[in-house]
């Protein structure tokens, strides 16, 4: 894994601990929906640039 793909992955992880942080401390019904689908659309992201790199190299 190449350093650029750490780098990301821990600012993803550290994204995802932030709004699991708030979530925990509000509680609110939506704003936990909020919260998971804004880290369904960062894990999407980091995904698919995942699968660009991959393809770029071949």
């Amino acid at each position: 894994m190449t350093a650029d793909r750490m780098m990301a992955a821990i600012a993803f992880l550290f994204f995802a601990g932030f709004l699991g942080v708030i979530v925990v401390s509000v509680a609110h019904p939506m704003l936990i929906v909020v919260a998971l689908i804004g880290i369904a659309l960062a894990a999407y992201d980091f995904g698919t640039q995942l699968a660009r790199r991959r393809s770029a190299r071949r």
